[in-house]
């Protein structure tokens, strides 16, 4: 019993001591938090709700995966284009980059946000090459109350910073150009060749029956159909060059490569033409679908890490955002060419995609569909190409990929118990920090400017330090 109560008063020592030793930790924790909470405070009062809402949850982020980049972030409203009398896509894209306007300002473009507003569609989008992140209105509308899900939002964008996917996109733009810009221009002379051999061939009869006759008759009828070609050719060259300034550099050449054809050969041409540049869309969106897939998943990691619900990420594709776009594709594509995520979720095709991902049965499904491989010669009748994609199905496939595509690959990369864990510890370790990322409040645009400096919680936001948040006095020592 005296041994017993010896251990007893052991153990009580021991365990006085140690909270008597964690004491001081737990004060720095406290002291910390306060700080920060302070550090907060100041950033809320200057930034609007929203825009606050996004700049906690993606600072988070940015700490807990050791992000080393500055990110800006900004809440916009819609903007209904068609209200706004916007035709053409860039302009747009600049409409929806645009802070609120007031009545004042500009009647149009105000009534164009307040209708977008309204009947918008929840979007957020990244842009790499300067690190920028927009989430609009109709988005946070969508997300109300769901803070997991509005980190896997933002996680998602970051995600397409992190891993330059605007700078990549541009790249594969560029190398569907030249590939494509081959093909147009060699149309585009083998039309020429066939309109030379039709004027050599309509000469050498016309010598041989003014030889035949003895007149000039045939030969001057001959030179008038030439010159009425080139007169019909003259009249659509406009038309040719203003169609090729829609494209790059090499594809303006290759379209402008058609000029000085009779218009029932750019006609036939631009048959080919057109097909040429579906199978460039249909690419595209196949390498933009990767991408969001890639997005996805790096996405739920950076969740996890900043101690988040990642799972909220699989119900954001399942219960928030609608996810019946695969059927539809389904009903409207015609016979015998397929959407490259249908196949996912066909069930009578699930012995022979057993064991491919996602992105593998979207690679096989457009090697089908588009008829990358030479089919016999007596097939050809039944050849499906890319040109019976019909325009409004072609608008569905350049979308993002099919909600229940997503949230069943994010299934699969959340089943991965031991990696999720580790990253979910490092993130944890890495948000004890006693250090937040500097800000700063931009006025002009309405966005928040999130450094890549650590800096401790009572020198964050300093507006004396401008836009960069560097302390150039500081950095250079005077």
């Amino acid at each position: 019993m005296r041994s017993q109560n010896t251990l007893f008063a052991i153990a009580l020592v021991f365990g006085v001591a140690s909270s008597v030793i964690e004491l001081p930790t737990q004060a720095k924790t406290a002291v910390v938090k306060d700080a920060k909470a302070e550090a907060y405070k100041r950033s809320k009062k200057t930034m609007p709700p929203d825009l606050y809402l996004v700049y906690r949850v993606t600072e988070r982020l940015l700490i807990a995966n050791d992000i080393k980049r500055s990110i800006r972030v900004a809440v916009r409203n819609n903007v209904d284009c068609a209200t706004a009398g916007v035709k053409t896509a860039r302009e747009c894209e600049s409409l929806q980059l645009l802070p609120e306007i007031d009545r004042a300002t500009n009647f149009d473009i105000w009534a164009a946000q307040v209708v977008g507003t309204m009947r918008g569609q929840a979007n957020a989008f990244a842009m790499s090459t300067p690190g920028t992140l927009f989430i609009n209105n109709a988005m946070l509308k969508e997300l109300t109350g769901k803070i997991d899900q509005v980190a896997c939002v933002l996680a998602h964008e970051l995600a397409h910073i992190t891993q330059n996917h605007s700078e990549e996109t541009q790249k594969k733009l560029s190398q569907l150009d030249i590939k494509i810009s081959e093909k147009i221009s060699k149309a585009a002379k083998n039309a020429h060749n066939v309109q030379q051999a039709n004027r050599a061939l309509m000469a050498t009869l016309g010598i041989l029956a003014d030889g035949l006759g003895g007149t000039n008759t045939n030969m001057n009828r001959v030179l008038t159909t030439f010159a009425m070609e080139n007169m019909a050719a003259g009249q659509i060259a406009p038309q040719i060059a203003q169609q090729a300034l829609n494209y790059s550099p090499e594809m303006n050449k290759a379209f402008n490569s058609m000029q000085g054809l009779r218009p029932d050969l750019v006609k036939r041409t631009m048959k080919d033409v057109d097909n040429y540049l579906r199978d460039h869309n249909l690419e595209l969106l196949g390498f933009s679908r990767q991408l969001e897939y890639e997005a996805d998943l790096l996405g739920v990691e950076y969740a996890k890490a900043a101690g988040f619900d990642a799972g909220a990420c699989k119900l954001l594709w399942t219960e928030t955002m609608p996810h019946d776009q695969d059927k539809l594709i389904a009903r409207l594509l015609p016979k015998g060419v397929n959407d490259p995520m249908v196949e996912v979720h066909d069930t009578s095709k699930k012995s022979h995609n057993e064991g491919l991902s996602p992105d593998e049965i979207r690679k096989q499904s457009y090697e089908k569909s588009m008829a990358k491989k030479k089919e016999p010669e007596s097939e050809k009748d039944n050849k499906k190409d890319s040109s019976q994609v019909p325009d409004d199905v072609l608008k569905l496939l350049q979308s993002h990929p099919d909600g229940l595509s997503r949230a069943s690959a994010i299934d699969n990369h959340l089943s991965d118990k031991q990696k999720m864990s580790k990253i979910a510890l490092n993130g944890s370790s890495r948000l004890k920090t006693n250090l937040v990322r500097n800000w700063s409040y931009d006025e002009q645009s309405k966005s928040t400017v999130i450094s890549q400096e650590l800096v401790l919680p009572q020198q964050a936001g300093l507006q004396t330090n401008g836009i960069t948040g560097i302390d150039v006095d500081k950095q250079l020592g005077f």
